[in-house]
Formats: structure tokens, C-alpha cells, sequence
């Protein structure tokens, strides 16, 4: 957690501990017993956007027996920094960044689309059933926080599907290419960063398509498109979810990257993880899509940005190029 959140976040404490301490005695257990309950279940939704002072003076209550009894500022203040300091070690607080997502209220604003994306009544359409098209859209705020989680609600749907799209994290936003077929899913093949591409199609008779499967360049080569980035991807994962809405959650914490895929019954399919991923931080997201001789419509119905809250300092990769070196 950075040194300029700790006042916000203590304040935000002061209030939440306040009102539970003043409203029931019985209550003043509920503070260290949060603790243990993942974030999010009570505490997530209190801890932004309210202004707190610790009152100096003891509130008069009475509990369920009558008997009346005085709780002191002190007591207050002891219970929140107790509180406070177990909530700032831990790594499963986050928080919502609109200006990196899609699918809210005004998070259009921050998007520049090319190629065939647009904007649709059930979100945004990268690519239409039709062939030979490609799309980008990409998002114009660095990512200048360490460690984040991307939830992304998706649907491909066709009957001949090709060839694919993918989601980034790079140095430099993506741009589209005029050559589809030299692409890396209609974004130009050679990159700094992360993507994740859902494959769709086997260039050269490889079986088991659709895939997806993480892509990570230091911007000194290129995304090989005729071969599937068959040497330059690890792990893969099968995802045969056609025609319906289906989700997918990257998440990269402490050098660490997730991915996870759901389908449309919110069933966990398949997961990838890697240790040891160097990502430099303000980094850019982005999305494209391509489709070939076979097309598909891809809608990414929503796309939802969150910071990872966590202890520990990622000032050593602002300017690292990206890599990875080992996967479990």
C-alpha cells in the first residue's frame, strides 16, 4: 500500500469502527473478527469516499441488559489501528478504476476505436461476420499502479469462426494493422507487453481450437500469426464456449500472473499461472480482433479494471522490459 493512501484509508477505518462501536456493545467483537473475513464481504464497500475525525469524548450506549456503559475514543482508536494494520498487509483489497474500464456510465470517453470496432447497445463490438476485417480499441490512460485484475464479460459467435481477439497490456498503445494476416489478432504483430489471445483458428492444421494463451514480448520480435505463436507461447487452454456470453479474469500481482476462464454457467474451465512475470508499470490496455476466409462477431460486453491493493514497492519496474522465466 503507498504512504498517500494511508490517510485515506485510516480515516475511512475511523468512521466505519465508529458507528459499529456506538450503535451495540456487543458489536465491538465485530472489528477483529472482520479481519478474518475476506475483504469485500464487509469492509470493501466502506472504505472509500466518506471523511471521519476520532471524536474526543466517550459515547454513553447501553446494551441489550440495560446496563449502560461508556465506550472511550481511545478504546475506538486502539480497535481501528488494529484493524487498519491488518487490512493494509494483505493483497485482497482493490479498487475500481472507470477510466481504464468499459461497459459503465461515461468509460466510453476513454477509448479510441479503429478499424471495424464500435459501440453497440450490448457493448462493444470488435468484429462482425464478415471477412477479412480487423479491429482495435484501446484505452488512453496509463496503468500507473502495480498490480491490477482485468474481469472481461465476452461473447464469439459464428458458425465458421476465425481467426480471433486479444486483450494487451504494452509500453506503447496498441495500434491497428493494415495486414491482417501479419497481425497479432488485427493489432500490429510486434509489441512490449502482455496479450492473451483467444485463438480461434489453426493456421497450420494444429487441432484443438479455439484457445487461449498468454503472449509476452519485449518489443524486439514479433507475434508469429501463421503459426499461432507456437513458439512463443506457454501454457493454453481450450475454451469451446461458441454463441454465448462466457468471462475471463486476468490478474497480475507480485510479479505474478493469473488467468482464469468461466463459462457461461460461471464454471471455472481452465486456469494458467506464471511466476516470475516482469511487467513494466504504466503500461496502456488495449483490445483487437481479426477475422479471415471464416469470420465471427466477437462482443466484449463488459470490461472491468481494478487495482490490487498490496504492500511492497514496484518502483524497479517502471522502465523494465517485459519477461517472464519460469511457469508452474
Amino acid at each position: 500500500m503507498s504512504h498517500d493512501s494511508l490517510p485515506q484509508h485510516f480515516s475511512n477505518l475511523v468512521t466505519r469502527v465508529d458507528r459499529l462501536i456506538s450503535n451495540n456493545f456487543n458489536q465491538l467483537l465485530i472489528g477483529p473478527i472482520a479481519c478474518f473475513i475476506p475483504p469485500g464481504d464487509l469492509f470493501t464497500s466502506h472504505l472509500r469516499g466518506s471523511k471521519a475525525t476520532v471524536r474526543r469524548m466517550s459515547v454513553t450506549n447501553e446494551n441489550r441488559s440495560g446496563v449502560k456503559y461508556k465506550t472511550s475514543s481511545t478504546f475506538k482508536l486502539l480497535t481501528v489501528l488494529w484493524i487498519f494494520i491488518q487490512l493494509s498487509g494483505g493483497d485482497g483489497e482493490t479498487e475500481f478504476h472507470q477510466e481504464h474500464s468499459l461497459g459503465y456510465t461515461d468509460s466510453k470517453e476513454f477509448w479510441e476505436l479503429q478499424g471495424t470496432a464500435l459501440f453497440v447497445d450490448s457493448g462493444l463490438q470488435l468484429t462482425e461476420e464478415r471477412r477479412y476485417t480487423a479491429a482495435v480499441a484501446r484505452n488512453g490512460f496509463p496503468v500507473d499502479y502495480c498490480d491490477w485484475i482485468v474481469d472481461i464479460k465476452f461473447g464469439v459467435y459464428g458458425n465458421r469462426i476465425a481467426d480471433g481477439w486479444a486483450f494487451f497490456y504494452t509500453v506503447e498503445p496498441v495500434n491497428l494493422h493494415s495486414h491482417g494476416h501479419q497481425s497479432a489478432m488485427g493489432a500490429k504483430s510486434k509489441f512490449a507487453g502482455l496479450a492473451v489471445m483467444f485463438d480461434t483458428y489453426g493456421n497450420e492444421g494444429e487441432g484443438g481450437f479455439p484457445k487461449l494463451y498468454p503472449v509476452l514480448l519485449d518489443g524486439s520480435n514479433e507475434y508469429v500469426h501463421h503459426q499461432n505463436g507456437k513458439n512463443q507461447r506457454s501454457k493454453t487452454c481450450n475454451f469451446r464456449e461458441i454463441n454465448q456470453k462466457c468471462r475471463v479474469v486476468i490478474k497480475y500481482a507480485k510479479e505474478q500472473l493469473w488467468i482464469e476462464y468461466y463459462d457461461s454457467r460461471g464454471t471455472r474451465k481452465c486456469a494458467i499461472h506464471h511466476t516470475h512475470v516482469v511487467l513494466p508499470t504504466g503500461g496502456y490496455i488495449g483490445l483487437s480482433g481479426l477475422t479471415g476466409g471464416s469470420a465471427e462477431k466477437v462482443i466484449i460486453y463488459s470490461l472491468k479494471v481494478e487495482e490490487l491493493v498490496t504492500d511492497g514497492s514496484c518502483d524497479h519496474r517502471d522502465n523494465a522490459k517485459p519477461k517472464w522465466r519460469e511457469t508452474k
